[in-house]
Order: C-alpha cells, then sequence, then structure tokens
C-alpha cells in the first residue's frame, strides 16, 4: 500500500511503497510547505503565499523527476532514515527495507519502528544515533552503531527522553554509551546487546545511563566491553537477568 500524505493508514511498509512517489510527497510538504522565509524580521511561510494549484502541481511534478537524478548524483551517501520517520503518521508503524541508512536520528512523536534485525542506522560519528522525545515510541530489531565520541554531550546508541517507550531486540554497538536514559519513566529495555566502543575501559561510556527515571524495567539485556551500569536520583526501576 503506498503512502499517503494525508490521513495515511496504520503502517508505512516501505516493501510496497513507491519511494519516488513518497519523497516527492515529502519534497512538497516539507522542503516547499515548510521553507522558512524571513520579511521586515517577521517569518512567514511559503504556504502563505498565494500560489495557486497549477503552480503547486507544477511544484510536484519538479519534485517527482528530479529526486532519482538528486539520490544517483549522492549515491554514494546513506539514505537518511529521517526522512522516512517524517513521512510515517502519528501511531504509524515503519518497516524499512533491509540496509544500512545514516543517522542521526529524532523521533518526536509515538511511531513503531521494526527493523526486523536486517535494518542498520548508522551515526557517522556524530552525536546520538537516536533520540527519543516521544512517548508511547517503539524500537525493536535495529542494529545502531557509530555515535559521536562526546563525554560532554553523553553521545549514545539512544538517548531516551519519553515515557511508556518499548525498545527491544535490538543491537547497539561503537557508541560511547548505550542508552542514555533522561527523566523517562515506565519504559521497558529488553533483550538488547550493547557493546561501547573498543577502547580502554577508562575511555568507554555505560552501558545504561540513567537520571531522575522511575518505575522503568531494564531486563535480559547483555552488555559487553562498557564501563559501568550508572543510575542516579532514580527510583522503584527493576533490573532482572541482565
Amino acid at each position: 500500500m503506498p503512502y499517503k500524505a494525508d490521513n495515511s493508514p496504520d503502517y508505512c511498509d516501505w516493501r510496497y511503497t513507491d519511494i519516488y512517489q513518497c519523497l516527492s510527497t515529502f519534497f512538497w510538504d516539507y522542503a516547499i510547505k515548510k521553507v522558512l522565509f524571513y520579511h521586515s524580521n517577521k517569518p512567514f511561510f511559503i504556504t502563505d503565499m498565494p500560489i495557486n494549484r497549477t503552480a503547486k502541481s507544477l511544484l510536484k511534478i519538479i519534485a517527482f523527476f528530479f529526486l532519482p537524478v538528486i539520490f544517483s548524483v549522492f549515491s554514494y551517501a546513506l539514505p537518511p532514515l529521517q526522512l522516512y520517520i517524517e513521512l510515517t503518521p502519528e501511531g504509524g508503524n515503519l518497516r524499512p527495507e533491509p540496509g544500512r541508512y545514516s543517522g542521526p536520528v529524532t523521533i518526536t512523536r509515538a511511531i513503531t519502528i521494526d527493523g526486523q534485525g536486517k535494518v542498520i542506522i548508522d551515526s557517522e560519528g556524530l552525536g546520538s544515533v537516536m533520540t527519543v522525545e516521544a512517548n508511547g515510541t517503539v524500537l525493536k530489531g535495529l542494529h545502531l552503531t557509530n555515535s559521536g565520541d562526546s563525554f560532554d554531550q553523553a553521545n549514545a546508541g539512544i538517548t531516551l527522553k519519553a515515557d511508556k517507550t518499548i525498545i527491544e531486540n535490538n543491537v547497539i554497538d561503537n557508541t560511547l554509551f548505550g542508552i542514555n536514559i533522561l527523566g523517562s519513566n515506565d519504559n521497558i529495555i529488553r533483550n538488547n546487546t550493547i557493546r561501547s566502543i573498543d577502547t580502554s575501559l577508562s575511555l568507554r561510556g555505560d552501558g545504561i545511563r540513567m537520571w531522575n527515571s522511575h518505575d522503568n524495567l531494564i531486563e535480559n539485556n547483555r552488555f559487553n566491553k562498557v564501563r559501568d551500569i550508572y543510575i542516579t536520583n532514580s527510583l522503584t526501576n527493576r533490573f532482572i537477568n541482565n
């Protein structure tokens, strides 16, 4: 079923999606409609301008035909997972095609991302691979790798800033910290394999780092080459069979 920009179905399965149709929709919805212009120090959106239906259709046609050219020119670059996330509706399920995608990624609305054990998200040494800011997000079957190396910014495989999420059956490796949990409650983190960067113990991050977070379940996770598990100002969390 193809992606629909409005009133989307409850999933976005890219195995059955016309990718260029989706990208042209993205080009219109995000790169054109939400381009911010400045006039007399007051911002306004291009959608506020008097663009008639013919002009809008022309822009969509341009996007449809030129996006393949753009992606072929930059074919050496990894496809950005953030784009797919932006095209997935609230409450939707994203099942990307097997392969390697670029990060960093930020999730700001509740969706499910299912990598089915065949999707790699590579942050290429920049920041946290994935930052979750939406309550109710589900991440499963993903391989997250190559975070940044900043202790000050606590670069991690996953930086969690949300409640009632499920993070399960993921592989996190070559990241400074594994999962950094910040002010997040009632989450389930289970059956994940977490490994820090391959360096001396003092230069590795923690497998799980938790601050001001309560009532979380941390269960059946495997840790390798991490510095520690660090918990502070956090109550009634359960750690089982890690």
